[in-house]
């Protein structure tokens, strides 16, 4: 929904070679108060809001390929395709979150899990044993 809007248009700005958006919820009126790529046109045409939303995000950086995951099983276009992180920002059950997890961990793909809960959310993220964050500390 809106987060998930918000790191589309984040990541596109940011200049990847490629990003793949897979949204299959149709477009509400809801969806009009979080997510500023899509309309009321949308909504009434029951649009997927990765569909209703891919004009205004290829707009953003014309050098960035996007596409849109039009299987409806994430798992099986991740084995068809080659992604560097995965970001997931819908609430999923949550034996398909662990099994998404283990895949991406499996091939070296960086995994982010989110989601919005109205003021407060979350994040997951999971780059593998191999991604070290180094952090100055500030001596006092």
């Amino acid at each position: 929904r809106g987060i998930c809007c918000e790191i589309a248009k984040n990541i596109i700005l940011a200049g990847p070679k490629r990003v793949t958006v897979f949204d299959m919820n149709k477009s509400t009126s809801n969806d009009l108060t979080s997510n500023f790529y899509i309309n009321e046109k949308d909504v009434i045409e029951g649009k997927r809001l990765d569909e209703a939303s891919f004009k205004e995000l290829a707009k953003l950086n014309p050098y960035v390929q996007l596409d849109i995951a039009k299987d409806n099983s994430i798992i099986s276009h991740l084995k068809e395709e080659k992604y560097d992180v995965v970001v997931i920002s819908e609430f999923m059950p949550k034996n398909t979150i662990v099994e998404l997890d283990n895949y991406c961990r499996e091939n070296q793909i960086g995994f982010i899990y989110c989601a919005e809960l109205g003021i407060t959310g979350f994040f997951f993220v999971d780059f593998g044993n191999n991604f070290i964050v180094y952090e100055k500390v500030k001596k006092k």
